[in-house]
């Protein structure tokens, strides 16, 4: 804010206060000019209010974005209808500023309101809405260019379209050749960023495409914020569904190192080079984490079956209150497995509704894992009689109640907020998108795992005090201290290393994590069925009594053997003597 003194009174003059910004004051413009009804009449007019306060984007707040989306929408179906080019104008150029507000603002306005699906949306369909005549259109602005051209089956012979984005001193160049880049000429479009579709195009599109197809139309966005010093490129394209980007049927053909990236997709649509900016893009153990999931799953998804059977069909096991918990986590976990297994396939994941689903599930099921995880830990003070005998007779169904009812609001409040856009696919993974896995699974786990601290220290404490005089031998007393540290590290260790397994961290964490993550049903099947007395001799007893009756049906089988061929004898000896 500079400020002079007057040459001739020596009094200060008033301040220039022309750059300076109220960001309250540019809200209330925009809410002032959506609150207007919009019309043909008044549309160049409200344009370039627009336009002259997306000058200031660099101030915007993340309402600020979303209120110029929403005027944007509203002028949208109006273009066709002004012949006007100043309206077009101001409505490019007012998005051509808005991409300079601050990264982050424009990533929380897309989070919560989805402001840059938005965006895109009205950039694809301008040219839909501008008349044109027969020449090729281009237009180009410091952030954006757009190209338009007719199309015509039988003389199609390629399309390239190319923008050289200028600095302080040279403009912005853009150009439409009627061929693809093989053809065009190298001079000209070599420091240019392009895209080029092949002449095979018309082949691969159906009747019903072609018939409906009269123009192409092109939109180059120019995205200095993630410029950044990166060697691991992908490209992707902007999924408007997931409000995410996607490397579905997109490649990297080749790169000239610090020049230029050339990518190759087998779609029309949005797409964008993204920087890997920890530069760590597919590590080496990538395959090994892919192979050992669905190999540990599988195993983890046997022994849990297996753990459900021996104690469902046991009637001695049946009735213990320590079975059903294990019988419901072992429930949830194994429905966990089995969905990763059969859900995150092909099938699956390239439709959205299903994708929605699988990730909701599995959110589900894991979350409920974790309530039983939690439930088993209780259900420990409840055997050393730390918790009262007139709590234990209401204990499993007040568990019940909120180890499957707590993760059913949670599931279902993450479904109703952001209209189900909360489960996304992240590559070949549906999962939760960034917030709602911190908010909806993070934050729960955290409170769990730290609730689970508190109770085992309470367990072992009271373990480790007891009187030599209560009716406590030693060796229960290991094996009580024993089953709380294994209830303790097979299901607390795991979410413990998964809080080491986020951003740069060493990749230990995360394997580690994977690795007691997926082998958890085998360490619940040896602990809870190969080394607990009172299964291990049910099982026992199951093989021997079997043993037994095969052993019984033998012997029986032998004595009526031994009867028929003694009554067979009798019979020959008392029997007709023939002499022939």
């Amino acid at each position: 804010m500079p400020l002079k003194c007057s040459p001739f009174t020596g009094v200060w003059q008033e301040p220039d206060m022309s750059q300076c910004y109220n960001t309250e004051g540019i809200t209330q413009q925009l809410k002032n000019i959506s609150n207007e009804d919009i019309d043909k009449e008044n549309v160049e007019e409200v344009s370039t209010k627009l336009s002259d306060i997306s000058k200031k984007s660099v101030y915007f707040k993340v309402e600020d974005i979303d209120l110029a989306v929403d005027i944007h929408e509203k002028m949208l179906p109006l273009i066709s209808n002004v012949s006007a080019n100043i309206t077009l104008h101001n409505i490019l150029l007012s998005i051509n500023d808005m991409i300079n507000t601050p990264e982050e603002i424009l990533v929380e306005a897309e989070k919560s309101k989805r402001t840059g699906s938005r965006m895109l949306d009205i950039l694809e369909a301008i040219p839909e809405e501008i008349p044109l005549e027969g020449q090729p259109l281009t237009i180009a602005y410091s952030n954006i260019g757009v190209g338009i051209t007719k199309v015509e089956e039988k003389s199609f012979n390629g399309l390239f379209y190319g923008v050289l984005y200028g600095n302080k001193e040279t403009k912005v160049k853009t150009m439409i050749y009627n061929s693809s880049y093989a053809e065009t000429p190298q001079e000209e479009t070599k420091d240019m960023d392009f895209i080029s579709l092949p002449r095979s195009l018309m082949k691969h599109l159906q009747d019903e495409g072609l018939s409906t197809m009269s123009r192409i139309s092109f939109v180059f966005m120019r995205d200095d914020k993630i410029q950044r010093n990166a060697t691991n490129l992908r490209c992707v394209y902007w999924d408007e569904i997931l409000g995410n980007w996607s490397g579905e049927g997109c490649k990297r053909s080749h790169n000239i190192s610090g020049e230029k990236v050339f990518c190759s997709c087998n779609h029309l649509t949005s797409f964008a080079i993204i920087m890997d900016v920890y530069q760590t893009g597919n590590g080496p153990n990538d395959e090994i984490l892919s192979i050992l999931s669905n190999v540990g799953c599988g195993i983890s998804l046997v022994c849990l079956i297996l753990t459900i059977i021996i104690h469902v069909c046991s009637k001695n096991l049946r009735k213990l209150m320590t079975s059903k918990i294990l019988v419901y986590l072992c429930i949830s976990l194994a429905v966990s497995n089995l969905i990763f297994l059969v859900g995150m396939q092909e099938y699956a994941t390239t439709k959205p509704a299903a994708c929605k689903a699988v990730a909701a599930l599995i959110h589900y099921f894991l979350m409920t894992s974790l309530m039983w995880m939690t439930v088993e830990v209780l259900q420990v003070c409840l055997a050393v009689d730390v918790i009262s005998q007139t709590v234990q007779r209401s204990f499993m169904i007040r568990s019940s109640i909120l180890a499957w009812g707590l993760p059913m609001i949670i599931v279902t409040v993450t479904l109703a907020i952001n209209y189900t856009n909360n489960y996304i696919r992240i590559e070949q993974t549906c999962w939760l998108s960034a917030v709602p896995f911190y908010t909806a699974l993070v934050a729960p786990m955290g409170i769990i795992l730290i609730f689970n601290i508190f109770i085992f220290s309470i367990d072992v404490w009271y373990l480790m005090t007891l009187e030599t005089n209560k009716p406590f031998k030693l060796e229960t007393k290991r094996t009580r201290i024993l089953g709380i540290v294994g209830v303790f590290v097979l299901f607390s260790a795991a979410w413990i290393l998964a809080f080491f397994s986020f951003g740069e961290t060493d990749e230990v964490f995360t394997l580690l994590f994977a690795i007691f993550n997926i082998l958890q049903g085998m360490f619940v099947f040896f602990y809870y069925c190969i080394y607990m007395k009172n299964t291990r001799d049910v099982i026992f007893s199951c093989v021997h009594k079997r043993k037994e009756a095969n052993t019984r049906g033998n012997v029986t089988y032998n004595n009526s053997s031994t009867n028929r061929e003694r009554r067979e004898v009798e019979l020959a000896e008392t029997g007709p003597y023939l002499n022939i």
